[in-house]
């Protein structure tokens, strides 16, 4: 395709003004606009929305959130600032022989250069979070519980699923896009899952699919629809035909209690998390902040150092030792212990 790369877009929309721009000279002159401040104005902001699209996409790619958007902001207002400064610019230098129409015309690229530009930054994004490389369906059993697979087969293979497996997200453990008319169904699950969890997680996902299967975009994402979807899934893997047992005790009578009002997301049942974590890897200093004692000093996933404070309802009061601000974490949320 001619917009593989996310910058192609740009380049094809500076190239497409240009040629005009010059193709029509004596077009845009009978019409009283000056096509040397269209090019020299084209030319300013392909540079400038190539700097803010450059150094948004690297704030893409950075693991905090709030620097991410500080960044994306940022990038932004620096774009603006420029092409706002070369406006001005042009009309002190030029005040005599301003030419108003092209100034104006410059104006309106500034919001076509920008809608570009987020289109881009919002394909990459979906990029980030959804990867394109299919898992090859044969492999997959490794990553299931036993007797599961030719149940989880049967629906991957039905619906046409495109499963990617990806690193560990800590904001989420799976995510789902429906179909559409150039594209199947595509779910990704975190490939460093337990079992068990990578099961709940995939049936998580699949009940998306079976709720889109059945009613489009027009209900809730997790509504009323979705949960009943979801608990019958559930339902099958936890008695499934061949009488064995899939999941141990503990998860098994979690997940019986998670079917009277399903989460919007598994990371959100803190009780199936905190039995679905037994069943983990061992992590050395890994710990959830709930097992912490008070005054603890911890990392989280993107380098920040925080010291655990006391619990306001269901939530633990944490001061980030670098710029002392304070915030709530879920005591199921899982850090790395700093030794004092």
């Amino acid at each position: 395709m001619i917009f593989k790369k996310p910058w192609f877009p740009l380049l094809f929309l500076f190239i497409f003004l240009n040629a005009f721009f010059l193709g029509g000279r004596n077009f845009l002159l009978k019409q009283g606009i000056d096509p040397d401040v269209l090019i020299a104005g084209n030319l300013i902001l392909f540079i400038a929305t190539a700097g803010s699209f450059y150094f948004s996409k690297s704030a893409l790619s950075s693991t905090n959130g709030s620097a991410s958007v500080r960044s994306l902001y940022g990038s932004f207002m620096i774009k603006f600032f420029i092409c706002i400064t070369a406006a001005f610019a042009y009309i002190m230098i030029e005040r005599k022989n301003l030419n108003k129409p092209a100034l104006i015309i410059c104006m309106g690229l500034y919001i076509v250069y920008t809608i570009v530009e987020v289109s881009s930054l919002q394909k990459l994004l979906k990029q980030k979070r959804m990867p394109r490389k299919e898992f090859p369906i044969d492999h997959l059993q490794q990553y299931l519980p036993s007797d599961t697979g030719d149940a989880v087969f049967s629906y991957l293979q039905h619906y046409k699923v495109h499963l990617t497996i990806t690193k560990e997200r800590k904001s989420i453990l799976g995510d789902y896009r429906h179909r559409t008319h150039h594209a199947n169904h595509r779910i990704s699950v975190n490939g460093n899952l337990n079992k068990y969890a990578f099961l709940v997680t995939l049936l998580h996902e699949l009940a998306h699919l079976l709720n889109f299967e059945n009613h489009s975009n027009k209900v809730a994402a997790h509504g009323t629809e979705w949960k009943m979807i979801y608990g019958q899934l559930l339902k099958q893997f936890l008695q499934p035909a061949s009488g064995n047992k899939i999941f141990p005790t503990d998860i098994e009578q979690e997940l019986l209690q998670s079917l009277k009002n399903p989460a919007a997301s598994s990371c959100a049942e803190e009780g199936l998390l905190r039995v679905l974590r037994k069943y983990d890897a061992p992590k050395s200093a890994h710990h959830l902040l709930e097992e912490l004692l008070p005054d603890t000093l911890f990392r989280i996933n993107d380098g920040r150092i925080f010291k655990k404070g006391e619990k306001l309802r269901k939530r633990f009061k944490c001061r980030e030792v670098a710029t002392g601000k304070f915030y709530l974490f879920s005591p199921v949320y899982e850090v790395e212990v700093i030794s004092q």
